[in-house]
């Protein structure tokens, strides 16, 4: 059966899309941007050409696959770790942060439509797929050029149509959505000028209520792509928690990928498909020479090997410690308060930097130098090797609940253990719980190292469960890879559908145009040879 998969995975039809120009437009973490790359990289394989433009945290990627990318800025991971940003996700304040995150913002705003702007202009492409932060400026420019925008939402999803890091347009009032609008044409509305050099004014362009709704409200009028979220995989239609691998569907491609109404008394399709998630295969991305240090790869190996030499209750368990760009507190609270739990529970660990873990940290602390001790035979600090050339010889991962390190975890068959901040990571730990995938201790903000070494010991001594939990995760591994594969075919599959259909000739334009005008829009967008506004 995988070999009849593998066939028709290999074979994917892409007929029609050959030299079309799609730009994907993005903005989020470095784990939202990983499923950006794999989708792009996807297309660009099925003879597509391929623009981005996002943060610079995943440039490194585009450089590896050969993609064209255009950074904004500054980088998402820095503005996590802003002051008033961490104190909302500590908080775990999700209008706080909303509010802090476009104060942190504005600074850059005026840039980022210039580089948005000249990216579209000289790119010049047929379509543009957006993530849903950025929406309603992409739709400015593409309404200013005559150029389809669409919803390309791969962020991390949650129970409606808007993502973690991202407004929820499927549930903002229209009035709010309305003086949202007002507030960015008359703030930003000159850049946008300015930045497409036109002499019309951005009112003519700006989008309407109507049309972001089209794109992103309850029931979208267009195509809107995300992915196969937690709720979808509680559906029995899906049935991927269930997945056993002789069980792989013989038809790939007819298994339901369109969202439908829950608990409505008869399920209707809409235009919200599910594809599913995108990731790179594992062993390609541990070679990835971008990523990889070479000097610190061989080290880290010698202290693997000699990690699994050692002896002792748990001592033997290696577990890899992420928690991302999210913070708590402060840096120093996160490491001390991993460092100390280690140290309690005698477990070695493999330590991700990227969020500013380092023995710096603990500088000053009273146990500063009985943690570093113990660190300097147990503890590896990794900064730039893959964490996908380690992680599957790992007998954990430790993180904040996150959908990426999920994914990441669980495509290398570990476990999860999650310490929850902010936001949806608490929903992500409490579904993963209920299919016995995981445990989760204590939110990270009131956590003291006691207790989690206490929980981390539990996990270990507790080996019916482990191998439980081992046996379930290697089972939603096979399944994640296969659901990988199907997205593949999915986003070819809909676009194919989407330009045969809605992007035909120029009825997607027209549709647009017509639902400003009817939304009192300042004058109806006229197309002249395919451009709305002239320069």
């Amino acid at each position: 059966m995988k070999a009849e998969l593998s066939l028709f995975f290999d074979n994917l039809d892409a007929t029609g899309l050959a030299g079309k120009k799609v730009m994907i437009i993005w903005e989020g973490t470095a784990g939202a941007g990983r499923q950006y790359m794999a989708a792009a990289s996807s297309l660009q394989k099925m003879g597509l050409t391929i623009s981005l433009v996002g943060p610079p945290d995943v440039h490194v990627y585009a450089k590896h696959f050969e993609l064209a990318y255009v950074c904004t800025s500054p980088s998402t991971h820095e503005l996590l770790s802003r002051p008033s940003v961490v104190a909302a996700t500590t908080a775990n304040d999700y209008d706080l942060f909303e509010k802090a995150w476009a104060l942190e913002n504005e600074a850059y705003t005026a840039a980022n439509i210039h580089v948005i702007c000249q990216a579209i202009k000289g790119f010049e492409p047929d379509l543009i797929l957006t993530s849903t932060r950025p929406l309603h400026r992409v739709l400015a420019v593409g309404n200013a050029l005559a150029i389809p925008v669409l919803c390309l939402a791969l962020q991390e999803p949650v129970d409606v149509l808007g993502d973690a890091f991202e407004p929820a347009w499927a549930t903002m009032k229209a009035s709010k959505l309305a003086s949202l609008l007002s507030s960015e044409l008359q703030q930003w509305g000159p850049n946008f000028e300015q930045a497409l050099g036109i002499s019309s004014p951005a009112a003519h362009f700006w989008p309407s209520v109507a049309q972001v709704k089209a794109l992103a409200g309850k029931l979208p009028q267009f195509p809107y792509f995300t992915l196969c979220n937690f709720e979808q995989l509680d559906r029995k239609d899906l049935d991927f928690w269930s997945y056993v691998p002789d069980g792989f569907c013989e038809q790939p491609e007819t298994l339901p990928y369109n969202l439908k109404k829950k608990k409505a008394k008869k399920l209707k399709p809409s235009n919200v498909f599910a594809l599913g998630c995108f990731q790179w295969d594992i062993e390609e991305e541990a070679y990835m020479p971008a990523l990889t240090d070479r000097v610190e790869a061989q080290k880290l190996e010698e202290f693997i090997v000699h990690a699994r030499e050692s002896t002792g209750l748990i001592a033997d368990e290696l577990i890899y410690v992420s928690f991302g760009p999210v913070i708590c507190k402060d840096v120093k609270f996160m490491t001390s308060l991993v460092l100390r739990a280690l140290k309690i529970a005698n477990l070695k660990a493999i330590v991700d930097t990227s969020c500013g873990m380092s023995l710096e940290q603990i500088k000053g602390l009273g146990d500063e130098e009985a943690l570093k001790e113990y660190c300097e035979k147990n503890v590896f600090f990794v900064h730039k090797v893959p964490a996908a050339k380690f992680l599957p010889r790992c007998s954990a991962c430790l993180h904040d609940g996150n959908s990426a390190m999920i994914r990441h975890a669980m495509q290398a068959n570990v476990p999860n253990i999650m310490v929850p901040i902010f936001g949806q990571q608490f929903q992500n730990a409490q579904r993963m719980i209920c299919h016995d995938h995981c445990i989760r201790l204590d939110p990270m903000k009131g956590l003291v190292a006691s207790s989690m070494a206490c929980g981390l010991e539990n996990f270990f001594k507790e080996k019916n469960h482990l191998q439980e939990i081992q046996q379930k995760v290697w089972i939603a591994s096979e399944r994640l890879s296969y659901v990988s594969k199907l997205a593949e075919h999915r986003l070819v599959h809909v676009l194919q559908k989407t330009w045969t259909e809605t992007l035909k000739g120029e009825i997607f334009l027209k549709d647009m145009d017509d639902l400003q005008a009817d939304d009192g829009g300042a004058c109806r967008c006229c197309s002249v040879k395919g451009r709305r506004v002239q320069p």
